[in-house]
């Protein structure tokens, strides 16, 4: 899978961090889940990591993405 990904330009762990922010940004929306179990539920290590990704692929925090 990852050389089939390589071929089309793609590195699997950006693809799979995509796929971890999009379920997060879901519950963000959708729980009152705290940061915590929302980065356990999608796979990240924890709140921090959570945080970052987000950042990186929205440039906004969780709380700021939860309140709009």
């Amino acid at each position: 899978m990852q050389r089939r990904l390589a071929g089309a330009g793609v590195q699997f762990s950006v693809l799979l961090e995509q796929i971890r922010c999009d379920k997060a940004l879901e519950l963000l929306q959708r729980s009152r889940a705290d940061y915590e179990e929302i980065a356990e539920r999608v796979g990240f290590s924890d709140a921090r990591s959570l945080r970052r990704a987000l950042k990186r692929r929205t440039g906004r925090t969780p709380s700021e993405l939860r309140r709009s």
